[in-house]
Order: C-alpha cells, then structure tokens, then sequence
C-alpha cells in the first residue's frame, strides 16, 4: 500500500442515532471525519437541552468541533418531525444556520454547513398517525431543500425507502450501513472539490515600472477573486458533465465503503476521476475520457464488488 499522506482538512458531522453505528473518527488521504451521535437529538428540546443542537452549541467540545472542523454535517430530523410542524422545524433550522455563520465565520462559505433530508419514519407519537408523519416529512424536506438555496448550505440525501427500514420503522437497517457510510464519505469528497480553501495574504504588487517586461505576472494573477471563483466554478461544471459522459455502473455489496473502493481501483490501475454515492446498491465510476472508461470497463467484472470480493480484499489489505 502507499503511504498517505496526513489529511489536510477535517470534517464533523452531528448526527442523532441513525448515525451509532457509524465509526466516531474516519480519515482518508484527504481529510479526517469525526462523527458525533447522541441519541433523541432534535434541532430545538427546551425541556432535554442535552438533546438541543440549539443548546449543544453552546458547550464547550461543540464549539470545539465546530472552530476545527472546515465543513459541517448535522444528520438530524426524525426526532424534530415527530414532535413539530414542519413549519416550526424549518424556523429552527433558520436560527441555528444563522448562529453557526455567525458565530464560525470560517463556516460562513457556501458549501461548509451540510443538512440530511429525513428518512422515512412510520413510527409516529402515540395517538397519531403515520400518515400524517409522513405528510410532515415530505413537507420539511421539501422546505429545507428551499431553504438551503437562501441560506448556502448542502442537502444530502441518502435515498431511503422504506425497503431500507429495521423493525422499528424508523431506523434503518445494520446492513445498510455500509450504504450510509459511503454517502457520507462521497459527500465530502465533492465538499472538497467546491469549497475554497483558506484565502492566503497577497503579498503587495510592486509598481509595473519596477517590474522587468519579461517578469511581468501573467494576466490570471491580476484578476479577482471573484472572477478566480467564478472560473473555477465554471471548469468544475464542465468537468463534471464531462465524467457524467464517461461512467460505467456494477453492482455492489452493502460493506464496500468509499476509501476501500478507491483503494482497489487503484490497485487494478483504474483511473477513475469521481465516484458518485452509492444507490439501490448500484455503484457509478466516473471518468474523465472514453479510454480511462474502455479500460475499467473491460477489466472490472460485473461481479467484481460482490461479497467474495470483498472478503478477498479485506483479507489481503487488513
């Protein structure tokens, strides 16, 4: 295996308990990702506080968390749905995106705040119905997902249907695991091609007269920063409809996570350039020309990320 080098960011996701089981530090050759699950988490609990982001915030490992962290995930919902409208959920939301801006100006970026649509959840409160859950969540997702283009933060959505439920009708099932973890980890992995690392100070410009003609700085070194953004944000596009062009799509078994499919794919020479989140157990390889797809494409099986496989490099790699 190669040496990787030290993870020059970090990120941290709040999480009720759809996310316990998920692994509290993960890190990858690009970032570290801390996971923080507390059971019953709402956005707002006046009577738990414990329970409150909006209270959480105050505390002193949240702050932490949150001054170290260059983006942020909170994968929370379900317990807010059952107990408020819509409605009030979103007019939460507001407030505690609104603190963490203000209060995290490193944060403030579009791209750095990350909200999770809400599962699906047929256990409602006694006395109510499921429909009526259900109706309430659909409304919130939908409200959420408006909210964020005011507001600049990311929507995750990790496609769950009821198929994916446990027992409980609420959480989903440990053998989907895997499937919540690559999510997560594809997410951030496109949160580090959007943001914008930390602005440098320009050292100042020497008048044109001091400067030889053939010293002179290129013409890109003048420009904006906003103009800098606005190329970059354009490039970014055409790259990425560009890969969309270029995919080849195989089946998946649930315990395949996202650092151990790159780290195959490097092991068979696959030059993959973008590796969407896994759906309906169906993985997408992204490439960046038709020959880096021809190659996968004839050296990747269709069966090559079945449960042998994967015991096969677990085995060799752990």
């Amino acid at each position: 295996m190669n040496n990787q080098q030290s993870p020059s960011m970090n990120f941290f996701v709040l999480a009720d308990s759809h996310a316990k089981r998920i692994p509290k530090f993960i890190s990858t050759s690009s970032y570290s990702l801390v996971t923080r699950s507390i059971s019953d988490l709402s956005w707002i609990n006046d009577t738990k506080p414990e329970l409150s982001i909006y209270a959480l915030l105050s505390s002193s490992d949240i702050r932490s968390s949150l001054s170290q962290a260059d983006a942020v995930l909170f994968f929370v919902g379900t317990n807010s749905v059952r107990f408020f409208s819509a409605r009030e959920i979103i007019h939460q939301v507001q407030q505690i995106i609104f603190s963490v801006q203000q209060n995290y100006p490193h944060l403030n970026q579009p791209g750095k705040i990350s909200i999770a649509l809400t599962f699906p959840c047929f256990n409602p409160l006694r006395g109510k119905l499921s429909e009526d859950l259900m109706y309430n969540i659909n409304v919130y997702n939908h409200q959420l997902q408006l909210l964020s283009s005011t507001m600049k933060f990311n929507i995750l959505d990790f496609h769950i249907t009821n198929y994916h439920l446990d027992g409980d009708k609420m959480h989903i099932q440990p053998r989907f695991l895997g499937y919540i973890i690559n999510s997560i980890t594809n997410h951030f992995d496109q949160v580090i091609e959007t943001v914008s690392p930390p602005t440098l100070p320009t050292p100042p410009t020497p008048p044109a007269s001091a400067v030889p003609d053939n010293k002179k700085a290129p013409q890109s070194s003048n420009r904006s920063s906003e103009a800098l953004q606005l190329r970059n944000k354009k490039r970014h596009k055409k790259r990425k409809e560009k890969q969309q062009q270029h995919q080849i799509k195989r089946k998946i078994h649930y315990q395949w996570i996202n650092d151990e499919i790159k780290q195959y794919l490097d092991s068979l020479n696959i030059k993959y350039a973008y590796i969407p989140p896994v759906y309906g157990n169906i993985l997408r390889i992204q490439f960046n020309n038709k020959i880096d797809q021809d190659f996968a494409d004839e050296h990747l099986g269709f069966d090559i990320f079945n449960e042998n496989h994967y015991k096969e490099f677990v085995n060799k790699h752990h």
